[in-house]
C-alpha cells in the first residue's frame, strides 16, 4: 500500500510505470505514462481509489465465484505473489500459474509467457474441438 500511496502522491509525473511496468520504464515511455495518468484520473480521484483498496476485502466472497479460474502472477510483481496465492485458495476452482517477470501490466514484458497458459486452461475448459 505504501507503493500505491507514494504513487498517488506523483500522480500525473509518470512515475507509476516504474511499478506497474518497470521493463517500459524508459523516458520516452515516462513522459507517455505522465500523459495518460493526467488524461484518466485527477490526483484526487487516484487518492480516492488507493485509500479504497485499503477497505476492499473480497475474501469472504471468493468461494461463491462459480466457474473454474486460472490466475496468472509474476513473480517479481510490486504485488506480492503470496497475495494471489491467497486469492487463488478462496476460489473453490482455482488455480495460480507463476509466471516469470515483474511487469504488473499484461501486456508489458513477456507477454508470450502468459499467452500458453492461458490458452491450455482454454482448452481445458472447452473441451476437444468439435
Amino acid at each position: 500500500m505504501r507503493q500505491l500511496r507514494a504513487m498517488a502522491r506523483h500522480w500525473g509525473q509518470g512515475d507509476s510505470l516504474a511499478m506497474f511496468a518497470p521493463t517500459l520504464a524508459g523516458e520516452l515511455a515516462r513522459r507517455d505514462r505522465a500523459v495518460f495518468e493526467r488524461a484518466s484520473a485527477s490526483p484526487g480521484m487516484i487518492r480516492a481509489l488507493v485509500e479504497s483498496l485499503t477497505d476492499t476485502d473480497v475474501r469472504t466472497q471468493l468461494a461463491e465465484v462459480p466457474v473454474q479460474h486460472q490466475g496468472g502472477h509474476r513473480r517479481s510483481d510490486f504485488v506480492p505473489f503470496a497475495e494471489a496465492g491467497l486469492l487463488a485458495q478462496g476460489i473453490r476452482q482455482a488455480r495460480l500459474v507463476e509466471l516469470p517477470g515483474r511487469d504488473h501490466l499484461p501486456w508489458a514484458g513477456d507477454v508470450s509467457s502468459i499467452l500458453s497458459p492461458v490458452a491450455d486452461f482454454v482448452a481445458e475448459v472447452a473441451g476437444p474441438p468439435a
